[in-house]
């Protein structure tokens, strides 16, 4: 009886996977905002393959942060982009340039890795 317990729950983890992933993208979108604020283009390079190398990264750094002036106040929503099974949308709520707007972003995961597509 014991191990048919085991099985049922293991069956109901297996098939929520779902919302681990979903939690995945939302923690993959504060890391890429908590990088960008600190320059980490260690992190940035991973996350946002155009920022990948100190060229592009400072480049990328100097456009998101510097120029649009972007900061990330809340994720209102994260959900399974319909057209990508590897997808999730994130809607950020961002202050850009002293305003508060609304940015989708693209998360997908594949190779058992993270990235935002921008």
């Amino acid at each position: 009886m014991k191990w048919l317990v085991l099985v049922a729950l293991c069956a109901c983890q297996a098939t929520s996977g779902g919302g681990d992933e979903l939690g995945e993208a939302k923690a993959t979108t504060h890391q890429f905002f908590d990088a960008l604020g600190r320059g980490d283009c260690t992190t940035l390079g991973a996350l946002v393959p155009a920022a990948a190398g100190s060229a592009a990264c400072d480049k990328f750094i100097h456009e998101w942060r510097e120029e649009l002036q972007l900061s990330l106040v809340d994720i209102p929503d994260v959900r399974r982009d319909g057209r990508d099974k590897r997808a999730v949308i994130v809607t950020a709520l961002v202050m850009r340039r002293g305003t508060q707007e609304k940015l989708m972003l693209r998360v997908t995961h594949d190779g058992g890795v993270w990235r935002l597509a921008l």
